[in-house]
């Protein structure tokens, strides 16, 4: 079985109109009403149906004001008759319910009341909107005739007459109800009311407005306001801006100042309104006025507070746009108040970074999280980048404004330049992280230090016991060292005593691995007790261990030898010194010794600085088992030691002996084997020495010159030997400085000049020769190499002299190429010329200048130079450029026979000291035939120096030494006579076999 639907009311487009409309008439739930009861009569009546009624439509129901022939009081809008009725054009008309599909279904048609017939006439507001219907209906289907079509809808017309004079009523009601209350508020109130017609005259006035203005309700009555308000003359910008107001009929507030006659001056508020009546008609202006002079009084003081807050205050509205600010604010953000109120913060400072540099978009800072949340924000650092350019850092905290419903209505911020403090807590900061300095408060009455995990961490200030968390605590006293308490104790009870005077004082600590640590401690009362006592002390701690290590280290640097731990020259200087003071009061004599060890340059060439190290430190020990506790050896650098004996005897002959007698053992117990990494070495010394006192004026400067003098004395005499000083010494030391000086002179002024001599084959053949350097002095004469050669080498003056030997060897070999012969030379190369770093490439560039084959030349340089650290590399790159290598001297120094065989040698040159006694004495005659032996197995080249007699020549021819060179064949002589003697040689070298690759180059005898 189907059953038949409806159609809902549907609901008009302007719902919520409609309903605001029918709430105005205040007819809903009220009870029952003859003048309402007649129209459903009289709408029954016309229509001939059983059913009348005035039907009100609301949200969700419609309700029955009145009603005939029916019991019910309302029923649900959905399936409402009514509910389709208003919204229709005129009047609905359903002639039978059951025929019409938008009602067969509903409710109230297949139920009680079983409708079949309605009509209805919508009822609407002067606006259109239709709050219900004027109704019939009957349980019957039927007609609506045109006379009752039209009585219906005159009837509906009359009702919402009845309901708009309801209506008037009601609010005619309220109206009254409001002007009494207003009526009583303005008789109470403080504030002055004033209401003029649209003549701009008084109407009336309180009482309030009298006491305020001075002029009573009923003198103002009638008049202009202007001619009753006495500051309306005399405040010319107010007047105005109210005349501005009247004609444009809008309103306005002005705050003034008024006096009353006789009464005193008050600022005043006057805040005028046009009125309508509610048909909009303007019927004039009210106007308030109010004594606000106490408002204006606290709001003076509030903005000269406000103003002089150090910090910048802004006041922000909801819309975050800034309300108002104070001058600290402009000063601070460096923009005027005029260019910051009613503009965002993010627009007028778009470049904000956060507290680690981070940019901040508008959303994150405070004040719109703030305003956002309703939750303050307190301690945000902020940096804004203002008009100037600079970065500026903020301290911010933003509080939430409420209005009375507790509504977030704005924020207001605090803030403070922080930039400069923000600078240097950083710089304090990192000072302290990379000082390891520790900030430290102590309780002086618990005996309890407090201390910052992180900072005694990086300091290494763990003390022993240390709790757990980011700040400890631990008891102070038992920590510190027992024999730093004293002083510790002292430096507190003075600052203590005499607050001017800062805490400081340096102790060690005991730690938490149980090692001491130096610390020292700054600080100065953080806090007193009632007497003024010192009950709190703050300050920072620091690690200073290193700084004492570096102390102590620097003292003995500055005091003792680093190698051999003996005394240094300044502690010698004092002993000595002190000794010459004393010495009179003891009425006896010293004396200092000066040791110069022979030869050391040996060792280290040898055998390596290492070695010759260790060699210095067992004769520094040696030295000292053999002296007196009171005695003092000290090392003054190198190989040179001294010996300070303060008291040896009762007049200068005693010390003399004593002296000699300390010397001499000295120099026998140096000549015993010492061992050393395995090594036996035999050593020899010369030994100068001085006594003192010998006169008044006498310095240890003089005594320690005059010892150095005796020293080069004993060298002179021999070596190995000792000597005391003589006055006659100072002469031969003197005689030696003005001879370094006139070689400096002969080398600036072309004073030196090379002696060549010959190297020949046993055949008699010349092969090559050795540049020899002479001088000639210009009073003294001639000057033998074996003189001014040592002298030279002691400094770097021989790097000059090899330089200029190097030169002058070259250009001869060049002037020789220039006439057509070709005749390899051999330049004695000093050891320090050798090692200076740029010698290989002096020797290249020489060469190239001179346009010399690298062939033509041979470098002799002596065994030590092989055990320099770059040697090998460096002879390398000289032999690989076509230079010849010999060693010169070979058997009389430390070399080792790995290096003849590793490095690019081509010659040996045999000693005159094995050549002399070659066939006299069987031992020289064996270590040259090893000689020969050893250069024949590596493939050398040999040399052999100071051949003078035919049968050494002989010896030599006969063993296979490549070239002879000595008085036998020929001395040296002058380059130009050496060179006049090669040029009569004949014949001259033939291009084919001119190549000099070794000594064999044909020349003739």
């Amino acid at each position: 079985m189907t059953y038949p639907t409806y159609q809902p009311a549907p609901v008009p487009p302007d719902e919520a109109a409609r309903l605001a409309a029918l709430h105005a008439y205040r007819v809903l739930d009220t009870p029952a009403e003859a003048a309402y009861d007649d129209f459903a009569v009289l709408a029954a009546r016309a229509a001939g149906t059983p059913v009348g009624l005035v039907s009100l439509v609301d949200g969700q129901r419609q309700w029955f004001k009145s009603r005939v022939g029916v019991d019910l009081c309302e029923t649900p809008r959905n399936i409402s008759f009514c509910g389709h009725a208003i919204c229709a054009e005129g009047v609905l008309v359903v002639e039978d319910a059951l025929a019409d599909p938008r009602f067969a279904g509903n409710p109230l048609v297949v139920g009680g009341p079983g409708v079949r017939f309605y009509a209805g006439v919508p009822l609407r507001t002067p606006e259109g909107h239709a709050i219900g219907t004027l109704c019939v209906m009957d349980t019957r289907p039927g007609q609506l005739q045109p006379d009752a079509l039209d009585t219906l809808e005159r009837l509906g017309r009359q009702l919402m007459n009845l309901l708009a004079l309801r209506r008037a009523m009601a609010q005619q009601q309220q109206a009254e109800s409001e002007l009494q209350r207003l009526a009583l508020v303005t008789e109470h109130t403080h504030h002055g009311v004033l209401i003029t017609g649209t003549d701009n005259r008084i109407v009336w006035a309180n009482a309030a407005f009298g006491r305020l203005t001075g002029v009573t309700p009923e003198a103002g009555r009638g008049r202009r306001p202007g001619e009753v308000l006495p500051f309306l003359r005399s405040d010319l910008q107010a007047r105005d801006h109210l005349a501005a107001a009247v004609a444009a009929r809008r309103p306005a507030r002005v705050r003034t100042k008024n006096q009353a006659l006789g009464a005193a001056t008050l600022w005043m508020d006057v805040d005028l309104h046009p009125w309508h009546d509610p048909q909009g008609v303007f019927r004039g202006y009210l106007a308030v006025v109010s004594d606000v002079s106490h408002l204006v009084a606290q709001h003076e003081q509030a903005q000269a507070l406000f103003d002089s807050l150090p910090v910048g205050v802004l006041v922000y509205g909801p819309d975050q746009r800034a309300t108002s600010g104070n001058r600290a604010a402009e000063a601070i953000l460096r923009a005027p108040l005029t260019r910051l109120l009613g503009t965002r913060m993010h627009e007028a400072f778009g470049d904000a970074v956060g507290e680690h540099g981070l940019p901040l978009q508008p959303h994150e800072r405070p004040l719109a999280m703030t305003l956002a949340d309703g939750r303050p924000r307190h301690g945000v650092s902020i940096g804004l980048r203002l008009g100037d350019g600079q970065r500026r850092w903020l301290r911010t905290s933003t509080a939430p404004l409420h209005d009375a419903n507790g509504s977030v209505c704005g924020a207001i911020t605090c803030f403070a330049d922080e930039t400069g403090e923000r600078a240097s807590r950083q710089l304090l900061t990192l000072a302290i992280d990379a000082a390891a300095i520790t900030p430290w408060t102590w309780n002086v009455d618990t005996d309890y230090v407090e201390l910052d995990r992180g900072a005694a961490v990086t300091s290494g200030l763990l003390l022993a016991g240390l709790g757990s968390g980011q700040r400890v605590r631990t008891p102070f006293w038992p920590s510190v060292h027992p024999q730093d308490e004293a002083g510790v104790r002292a430096a507190l009870a003075a600052h203590i005593d005499d607050p001017s005077r800062p805490y400081r004082s340096e102790f060690r600590l005991r730690v938490a691995s149980g090692a001491e640590r130096w610390y020292l401690a700054a600080g100065a009362a953080s806090d007193r007790d009632g007497q003024g006592r010192a009950s709190q002390l703050s300050g920072v701690i620091l690690d200073i261990t290193e700084r004492k290590a570096a102390e102590a280290a620097l003292h003995r640097a500055a005091t003792t030898d680093n190698l051999t731990g003996l005394p240094n020259r300044t502690v010698l200087n004092d002993r000595l010194a002190m000794a010459l003071r004393s010495a009179p009061r003891r009425a006896g004599h010293g004396a200092l010794l000066f040791i110069d060890l022979d030869h050391f340059k040996r060792i280290n060439d040898a055998y390596g600085h290492m070695v010759g190290d260790q060699v210095l430190r067992a004769v520094a020990q040696r030295l000292a088992g053999q002296l007196r506790a009171e005695d003092t050896l000290a090392r003054l650098g190198g190989d040179e030691l001294v010996v300070l004996l303060p008291w040896l005897g009762a007049d200068l002959a005693a010390a003399a002996a004593g002296a000699e007698r300390v010397g001499r053992k000295l120099l026998q117990v140096l000549a015993e084997p010492l061992q050393v990494e395995g090594l036996a070495f035999s050593l020899a010394a010369s030994i100068g020495g001085t006594c003192f006192p010998k006169a008044e004026a006498e310095s240890a400067t003089d005594l320690v010159r005059e010892a150095d003098t005796a020293m080069y004395a004993a060298k002179a005499a021999g070596r190995g030997t000792l000597r005391l000083y003589e006055a006659r010494m100072r002469d031969q030391v003197a005689s030696r400085l003005v001879l370094e000086t006139d070689l400096r002179q002969a080398l600036q002024h072309d004073g030196l000049s090379l002696a060549l001599q010959g190297q020949w084959r046993p055949d008699g053949t010349l092969a090559a020769c050795e540049a020899l350097l002479r001088w000639t002095h210009p009073v003294k004469g001639p000057i033998s190499p074996a003189e001014f050669i040592p002298l030279a080498e002691e400094g770097p003056l021989i790097i000059d002299i090899g330089r200029w030997v190097l030169r002058r060897a070259c250009a001869v070999l060049a002037g020789w190429l220039a006439q057509g012969i070709e005749l390899p030379m051999a330049v004695n190369v000093s050891p320090r010329q050798f090692c200076e770093p740029a010698f290989a490439s002096f020797v290249l560039d020489t060469l190239r200048e001179a346009g010399v084959p690298p062939r033509l030349l041979t470098l002799e340089i002596t065994e030590g130079v092989l055990l320099e650290g770059d040697a090998p590399a460096r002879l390398r790159l000289l032999a690989e450029a076509g230079l010849r290598i010999a060693i010169d001297d070979f058997g009389t120094g430390y070399s080792s026979l790995m290096y003849l065989k590793q490095l690019p040698v081509h010659e040996l040159k045999i000693d005159r000291g094995f050549v002399r006694d070659l066939t006299e004495d069987d031992d020289d005659a064996a270590i040259v035939l090893a000689m020969l032996a050893i250069a024949r197995k590596f493939g050398l080249d040999t040399v052999a120096e100071g051949v003078e007699t035919r049968a050494q020549a002989e010896f030599l021819r006969a063993q296979g030494c490549t070239l002879q060179q000595g008085f036998l064949h020929d001395r040296p002589r002058p380059v130009a006579l050496f060179t006049e003697e090669l040029l009569a040689r004949s014949p001259r070298p033939t291009t084919a076999g001119s190549a000099c690759e070794t000594p064999s180059t044909t020349w003739a005898a």
